[in-house]
C-alpha cells in the first residue's frame, strides 16, 4: 500500500534499488545501510522506507535481459531451471 501510494503522489518515474553498496553484505536493518554509506552518499537518498528488522532471506535474483541472451547478475532464490523454463531458454 505504501509504494502504491507514493506512485500516486508523484509525476516522474522512480526506483527502488539495492540497500547496499555494489558487493556489501545485504542489510537488514536501517542502521545496517547507514553504516555501510558514507554521510555523502546518504545525504543524496531521497526516501528510505523503514519497516523495521527485516527477515534475513536472500536477496532477489536480478537477471539482464538486454542482450542476446539472459544472464544472472545476482543469484536468489528462484533457481536458474525457473527462469529457464519461463524464459524458454538456456541462461548464459
Amino acid at each position: 500500500p505504501i509504494t502504491q501510494r507514493i506512485s500516486k503522489l508523484v509525476s516522474f518515474p522512480y526506483t527502488a534499488t539495492s540497500a547496499n553498496p555494489s558487493g556489501g553484505a545485504t542489510p537488514y536493518s536501517i542502521g545496517e545501510i547507514t553504516f555501510q554509506f558514507s554521510k555523502p552518499a546518504l545525504e543524496n537518498v531521497d526516501l528510505i522506507l523503514d519497516a523495521g528488522t527485516l527477515q534475513k532471506v536472500p536477496p532477489s535474483t536480478v537477471v539482464d535481459l538486454s542482450g542476446p541472451g539472459p544472464i544472472i547478475l545476482r543469484a536468489g532464490p528462484i533457481a536458474r531451471e525457473e527462469i529457464e523454463k519461463a524464459l524458454r531458454t538456456r541462461i548464459l
